[in-house]
């Protein structure tokens, strides 16, 4: 892949593959700038420059054969304060250092080939790296995912709802 609007046009191109319930439990495909911020703090991540932000977001997207098969996301906090929808819906209170798992998406024709737990396991090393637990909110009707993240180490932590009323369980990969 030869710049950062390929690999933005191949990351689209992935996400327009999905299946409406897929995309409903994504939220969606981030604006331009976000998929090449998060690109571009990857690669520095890789490069040993992790940006000094309270809030670091990634993407990693999985190749095969040129074509953009998986992409995930992830954001690195960093003593960030809970912003105020954290607050209300989450009950953070305190300053937060975590790795927040965020979007896993794999093509539906490369689906149960393991490109997920792949994904997974490469963030976790991240988080192990980094010397921070990992955290995950997932939909409670997300049976595979949560099952996923289950098989990956993860435990369930708490339940929440969000301002819509969906209940979410909360994932991680400590015992707190």
């Amino acid at each position: 892949m030869s710049n950062k609007t390929e690999m933005e046009d191949k990351i689209r191109e992935l996400f327009t593959s999905l299946s409406p319930q897929d995309k409903n439990f994504l939220g969606g495909l981030h604006h331009t700038e976000n998929i090449i911020r998060e690109l571009r703090n990857h690669f520095s991540y890789i490069q040993g420059d992790l940006p000094s932000r309270q809030r670091v977001n990634m993407g990693i997207p999985y190749l095969k054969d040129s074509k953009v098969i998986g992409y995930c996301t992830f954001t690195v906090m960093q003593d960030a304060r809970p912003n105020n929808y954290d607050q209300k819906f989450i009950g953070l209170k305190e300053p937060v250092n975590y790795l927040h798992f965020k979007k896993l998406v794999v093509h539906p024709d490369f689906r149960n080939q393991g490109i997920a737990t792949e994904l997974i396991q490469y963030r976790l090393r991240v988080a192990n790296r980094l010397g921070k637990d990992a955290v995950c909110d997932v939909e409670k009707e997300n049976e595979s995912i949560i099952k996923l993240l289950t098989e990956n180490g993860f435990k369930n932590s708490f339940h929440w709802k969000t301002r819509k009323g969906t209940e979410m369980i909360r994932l991680t990969t400590h015992s707190k």
